[in-house]
């Protein structure tokens, strides 16, 4: 409802990528959190946009390591 009145809010943006990662829907949350970096890139939202970027960074690096063990330890055998 407040983004309908104001498209601009970073607040409801902020708050709204909150409540999307609480239920784990990180890309959801990125793209409200997205949304309101583009607005004002300062912003809280920003921030924690950064961190969930770094977060599936850090997933991707790790799910590749672990496939690159499994592809050396098959290579071993």
């Amino acid at each position: 409802e407040v983004l309908r009145l104001d498209a601009k809010n970073i607040i409801a943006y902020t708050n709204l990528g909150s409540i999307y990662a609480s239920e784990k829907d990180f890309e959801k949350a990125g793209q409200a959190w997205q949304r309101a970096a583009e607005i004002e890139p300062d912003s809280l939202a920003a921030q924690n946009l950064k961190l969930l970027e770094q977060m599936q960074e850090d997933v991707n690096n790790s799910i590749s390591k672990n496939t690159n063990k499994d592809f050396i330890m098959d290579a071993n055998r």
